[in-house]
């Protein structure tokens, strides 16, 4: 596989995250763990709540503090990208999870989403997080033989009432 690195979102960024969003439409695709990137028309407004999405004071109530990651190859461009919750609140713990994380179209099947999940999990272990909760849609393949590679079990499957979905619960005990 390639040089992997997680990097904060920057400005230097601005137009691969654009392209990045462009590419998740065109497949009419939600784009996971990009802090709802596909909901901003105004990339400005999305890079300042990225900007303050880990300080509890600058959220909005009701949301936990994360950390939003690009995944970028030697080249420096995006090829994926990953939200890292801190703990759960009620919504997480039944349906998002601690981790959420999408990977560019073109740049699947390459062992990218495994490696950006196992470097979430080492983030998690430095926030004190002992087991992980990870979810994926019950027909995203490709999500749950990620989650399964990272020592993913299996806890129950729950039905996402927001978006029509049942969604498996995975737990991940962070060693």
């Amino acid at each position: 596989m390639t040089i992997l690195k997680l990097v904060r979102p920057t400005i230097e960024y601005k137009e691969d995250i654009l392209k990045y969003q462009q590419e998740f439409k065109a497949t009419k695709e939600v784009i996971h763990g990009s802090s709802s990137l596909h909901k901003f028309d105004n990339f400005d407004e999305w890079f300042e709540k990225v900007q303050h999405s880990d300080n509890l004071e600058r959220i909005p109530h009701g949301m936990v503090p994360a950390t939003q990651f690009l995944c970028v190859n030697a080249q420096n461009k995006i090829v994926g990208m990953v939200n890292i919750r801190h703990y759960l609140n009620d919504y997480l713990i039944q349906i998002g999870g601690h981790v959420g994380y999408s990977v560019r179209p073109d740049e699947r099947r390459k062992g990218i989403a495994k490696w950006m999940l196992k470097e979430s999990l080492s983030f998690l272990k430095e926030k004190d997080v002992e087991r992980a909760l990870i979810t994926c849609d019950v027909d995203n393949i490709g999500s749950r033989n990620t989650i399964l590679a990272n020592g993913g079990r299996l806890e129950s499957i729950v039905y996402d009432e927001y978006d029509d979905i049942d969604v498996e619960r995975y737990w991940i005990e962070i060693e």
